[in-house]
């Protein structure tokens, strides 16, 4: 892959969604005495959502097309699944040749996600993420309106540079992203 450019950084879908919800199904009376009764609900309607195979299949090979279709060159495509979005980002990195930097802010987590792993003690970026992806490419604006115009959640997180450094920002504050153990 030409490293020549900073590249953008795409990811898609919600951060730790997956595993968010199979935490809140494995004990719903937990979710229930924490929080409001339409909680359990939104769940267990993303959980039949996640655990759909023929949605999942093609929500992955909506994505792949759109992304194979895109007339941008020098993308790369990794999925974020079991192991979360913090060994997928280490990964990136290496595969590149390069470091990032990551905007903690425009990284995609919904709230709910982020209350169930605080209950349960999960880090959210950790947690199973199936479904999202990290796309790097040149052009993240142009692919990014292409994702959106169908339906599929995408940002800008970040974007690589010349450094071996893989950095998420939150604030002022840096987090290293370590490699996966």
């Amino acid at each position: 892959m030409n490293n020549k450019k900073h590249k953008d950084i795409i990811i898609t879908g919600s951060i730790g969604e997956a595993g968010a919800m199979s935490l809140a199904l494995s004990d719903p009376e937990r979710i229930k005495k924490r929080f409001p009764y339409h909680y359990m609900n939104e769940i267990v309607e993303c959980g039949k959502k996640i655990s759909n195979k023929e949605t999942c299949a093609a929500q992955e090979k909506k994505i792949k097309k759109i992304v194979s279709e895109a007339a941008i060159n020098d993308i790369f495509v990794s999925a974020i699944d079991k192991k979360g979005l913090m060994p997928a980002l280490w990964y990136t990195g290496e595969i590149l040749g390069s470091g990032f930097i990551i905007d903690a802010d425009r990284i995609p987590i919904s709230q709910m996600s982020v209350e169930i792993c605080e209950l349960f003690g999960s880090d959210i970026y950790k947690a199973d993420s199936y479904l999202s992806f990290i796309i790097c490419t040149e052009n993240g604006n142009e692919l990014c309106e292409m994702l959106r115009a169908e339906g599929i959640e995408a940002v800008i997180a970040g974007h690589t540079d010349k450094t071996k450094a893989k950095k998420i920002c939150m604030g002022d504050v840096v987090r290293y992203v370590d490699k996966p153990r």
